[in-house]
């Protein structure tokens, strides 16, 4: 900060002088834009090791150097018969409403009814968001019974509970404005199936076959009491039910494999995660929903983590229609997922994907021995025809066993090095065609991993979203206390430039000490008075919320502070910088260029623009604040947003601060005031 400083007072004077002589030298410009050249191109350089370093941490696939699983090199093996084998289904995020898109309840009956009996597993997982609990201004939230209702009576009406073992857990829209995880406010625990059972928290479920017993743990990450939206999308592990976690986890260390499955990833809990991650080392994969795919941003949501343990999210039925068949075959994990309606369903079992290889927790070297590959074909009607492709290479038509398994001789010897590509295409009678391909290996070679999903996956969001907030205070906040400590109101703006009137703006008590309360003020003072978990009057702060005697770790606040501090922050400090210098430069007298119509032209022209671009920077700030203050009041009454410091307080000094803007530039530039 020194140097920059002492590089920029010994630049403007060098160019102020040139200005008196009525030109800058060329020698002068060249240095100013060398300068600038380096710094942007040390900057470039910078993100570009940075993100070769993100790339390698998050695509490069893990290596594994433990112990291979006990029964890699044991028989049975993949082979011709219907044996060793098991599938489920997992939905998530289905959002049955009240008031929006009939379909999805429509579509979910059929679901219930026509998919499941096309599929027919032993277990269903549902992990969470079952309704949808919202306003209908798609804002505030609320728990509907009606709803509930109809998510049960889809259950029953379809007889889910006698035909198969159907597992729901909460998700946050289930939680909206729930008191306590046992009130009678929570439907969850009257009209789903789990909660009927009294399984409102972690639990477990086994699955026992002739072959072993498949356990799978609920990982319950929701916050209690429930607070309204915005305020509940990241969950939060406290330590007695992370302690239950970990004691629910060590039962299941028999069981041929350990399933572990909630609605939040992992990477918005708010726990320890080091232990965290220790508990789920101890099963083969992680289960989860809850993100949507990010609105479609990210359609591949799945990842090994460096535990050596899957992570898989799955898409929502809410807007995509999706689910997921998950089968083990001789204890090894292959899915496929499925958009409602369109048939057939394909999943290869056998050769199991080399992306989602997880070789401390599979028997892997039973693929080198396998003497066919594998298949699980589903639709309602009969399948016709499967035909599987090897490197683009048709090796034949699989066969059909008993139920949905397809399999097809091959010598795995022919692939024992590197990648290969794997395609079925499977027809039915009703004509419709599905095409399903993997790339696997007998090797361990494993293609990288998705950048986009394993970044989602990977990082401790809250975390993430909680340093980016202290480096932007660093930047823009920071900075201000700095040049005010160390420079003077400069009296003469006879030679003024933006970062003069950045000094200017610093030593103006009203503007400095504004500029600070809206940087600092989230991280110390109470956010929001009001009713924050149903009528309940609560306080709402960075770290978390108060109400009714318990305190909440909700951590969504660090995502809304880093959004408040880029799109206000950051506008209305170079607004007012900007808007100051503009007016203080209305009475510098006019520099005696000796230029043409030309460049004067040119300069005006830049002078337009600039303002322009300076006040199209408060439109965003503007609007995200009145829709902070909307969401608000319909989320936590008119109360929560007239005793909000943090949001509707915030909104008006925002517009003080711009007028003040404008009144100070005005006495600077009246002749009469001596200030010029």
């Amino acid at each position: 900060m020194q140097s920059l400083i002492k590089l920029y007072q010994n630049i403007i004077p060098c160019i102020d002088h040139n200005r008196q002589g009525g030109k800058i030298t060329w020698s002068i410009m060249l240095r100013v834009f060398g300068i600038l050249g380096i710094i942007v191109l040390l900057l470039v350089l910078l993100w570009s090791w940075g993100w070769e370093i993100a790339k390698e941490f998050y695509t490069k696939p893990v290596t594994f150097e433990g112990i291979r699983h006990p029964n890699d090199q044991k028989a049975p093996y993949p082979g011709g018969n219907m044996d060793n084998l098991w599938w489920f289904v997992h939905i998530s995020d289905i959002h049955l409403s009240r008031f929006k898109d009939p379909s999805r309840t429509e579509e979910f009956k059929v679901f219930c009814n026509e998919d499941l009996n096309a599929i027919n597993p032993p277990l269903v997982l549902a992990t969470g968001d079952l309704t949808d609990a919202k306003k209908p201004d798609h804002i505030g939230s609320e728990q509907y019974e009606i709803e509930w209702k109809s998510y049960w009576s889809i259950l029953k009406l379809a007889n889910i509970p006698e035909r198969t073992h159907w597992v729901d857990v909460r998700g946050n829209h289930d939680l909206f404005h729930v008191l306590s995880k046992n009130d009678d406010s929570s439907y969850f625990r009257k009209y789903s199936i789990s909660g009927q059972k009294g399984d409102v928290s972690s639990f477990v479920v086994e699955k026992k076959f002739s072959f072993g017993t498949y356990s799978f743990v609920a990982v319950d990450a929701l916050l209690d009491p429930g607070p309204g939206r915005p305020f509940n999308f990241f969950g939060a592990i406290e330590e007695p039910e992370l302690k239950k976690i970990e004691d629910l986890s060590q039962t299941t260390l028999k069981s041929n494999q350990t399933v572990f499955f909630g609605h939040y990833p992992t990477s918005i809990i708010v726990t320890d995660h080091a232990r965290l991650s220790n508990i789920l080392q101890n099963g083969i994969a992680y289960l989860c929903g809850h993100l949507h795919n990010l609105m479609g941003g990210v359609s591949d949501m799945q990842t090994l983590q460096r535990t050596g343990s899957l992570e898989l999210e799955v898409k929502d039925w809410k807007v995509n229609r999706i689910y997921r068949v998950v089968a083990f075959d001789h204890d090894m994990l292959s899915f496929a997922e499925k958009r409602f309606g369109e048939w057939p369903l394909v999943v290869i079992t056998n050769p199991k994907a080399a992306r989602f290889m997880a070789p401390k927790h599979e028997p892997l070297g039973k693929i080198q021995h396998s003497t066919h590959i594998r298949l699980l074909v589903f639709s309602p009607n009969k399948i016709v025809s499967v035909t599987v492709f090897i490197n683009e290479e048709q090796v034949g038509q699989a066969e059909h066993v008993e139920g949905p398994l397809y399999v097809l001789p091959w010598k795995p010897n022919n692939f024992a090095e590197g990648m290969h590509n794997m395609k079925v295409i499977a027809k039915d009678s009703a004509n419709q065609v599905s095409e399903s391909s993997q790339e696997f290996s007998m090797d361990g070679s494993r293609p990288l991993q998705r950048l986009a999903g394993a970044i989602v996956l990977m990082t401790d969001i809250p975390a993430l979203f909680l340093s980016l907030y202290v480096i932007e205070v660093l930047v823009l906040v920071i900075p201000l206390i700095v040049i005010r400590r160390n420079t003077r109101p400069i009296p003469n703006y006879q030679q003024d430039a933006i970062s003069k009137a950045l000094v200017y703006l610093v030593h103006h008590d009203f503007f400095f000490y504004s500029l600070l309360l809206m940087g600092l003020y989230p991280a110390i003072g109470p956010w929001i008075f009001g009713q924050m978990v149903q009528d309940r009057v609560g306080v709402s702060l960075l770290y978390g919320i108060y109400v009714e005697g318990k305190w909440i770790p909700e951590k969504f606040s660090y995502t809304i502070i880093f959004m408040d501090m880029l799109l206000i922050q950051l506008p209305i400090t170079i607004f007012l910088a900007v808007c100051i210098s503009y007016r203080k430069n209305q009475t510098i007298q006019r520099v005696r260029f000796k230029s043409g119509p030309i460049v004067q032209f040119v300069k005006n022209v830049f002078k337009v623009v600039g303002g322009l671009v300076c006040h199209a920077l408060l439109i965003p700030a503007i609007i995200w604040q009145w829709y902070e203050c909307v969401c608000i009041r319909r989320c936590y009454g008119t109360l929560g947003l007239f005793l909000s410091p943090a949001f509707l307080w915030r909104f008006v000094l925002f517009f003080v601060l711009i007028l003040q803007a404008y009144v100070v530039g005005r006495k600077q530039t009246n002749p009469g005031n001596g200030k010029s």
